[in-house]
């Protein structure tokens, strides 16, 4: 499972990076600045505490990726709305590339890894672990748009609003362009305010077409539960932009994107 993974990050390595550079002259990053993340969206099987099995079998082969400047980040976030049986996955692991190169391959010395965290341990019978406490639904790459400055929180943020968003053929560059001259200051007052830890603008570079529903991704990350629904647009609108009809933008903005769902994560583990 494993290699057909890779093989499928390397037909569409080309197509990731030219969605890529054609969004940056939109964005406040520079090109060096521009991270990739793989989501890979799980769902647990009945009776098995998957956190506990990815800090016990995982974690320590992510921590040693990351030793080995395989990776810059990995995350496994709980899923805490949508929930129940009909839910497609309650987990979803990040994992963050700072270099597209390691895309092609990321996974290098798989088994010295293996055998530098768990000595001993036949990698297949890992694979048969694995593959009983979760169902792997899917894998989707990402690369960071832009982002506001953050708060001066240590470490990931506890809690994450991602908000899935579909826009028609060509209306990339509009919904960007409104994202970061609009909303990105209202996110950046809350961030200023202490109600919001940081947020995220990201581009889905695979897969993609027409049978996919959503390009973009944003994140509002959080700290705490309290500030979870705290913010509203409404109360810093009128300070950010005294001289802009918040309704007009809005009107544009839900003519330029569809929100296709909001969902509610939870850090449940990381790499330190």
């Amino acid at each position: 499972m494993l290699v057909s993974k890779i093989a499928g990050i390397r037909t569409g390595l080309l197509f990731l990076v030219l969605s890529v550079f054609s969004f940056s002259p939109l964005s406040g990053q520079d090109d060096a600045s521009t991270v990739f993340l793989m989501f890979d969206f799980m769902k647990s099987e009945p009776g098995v505490d998957y956190v506990e099995f990815e800090e016990k079998y995982w974690q320590p082969i992510h921590e040693e990726r990351k030793r080995r400047g395989l990776i810059a980040d990995w995350f496994v976030m709980g899923v805490q709305y949508p929930s129940g049986d009909m839910a497609e996955y309650n987990y979803v692991t990040v994992t963050v590339f700072s270099d597209y190169k390691k895309l092609e391959n990321p996974f290098p010395d798989y088994a010295d890894i293996i055998a530098t965290v768990h000595p001993g341990m036949d990698m297949a019978k890992l694979d048969e672990k694995t593959n009983r406490a979760r169902s792997w639904v899917k894998s989707e790459l990402f690369h960071s748009i832009d982002k506001a400055t953050p708060s001066d929180m240590e470490g990931a943020p506890e809690w994450v609003m991602v908000n899935f968003m579909q826009v028609d053929e060509g209306g990339g560059y509009e919904y960007v362009n409104m994202e970061l001259e609009y909303y990105k200051p209202i996110h950046q007052a809350h961030i200023d305010a202490g109600k919001l830890d940081d947020w995220f603008l990201l581009g889905r570079g695979m897969p993609y077409g027409t049978d996919y529903d959503y390009q973009f991704i944003t994140i509002d990350a959080y700290g705490s539960w309290d500030n979870v629904f705290a913010p509203g647009i409404e109360d810093v609108w009128e300070s950010v932009h005294p001289d802009v009809d918040p309704n007009e933008v809005w009107e544009k903005m839900a003519a330029a994107r569809s929100l296709i769902r909001g969902e509610l994560w939870h850090l449940e583990l990381g790499t330190d």
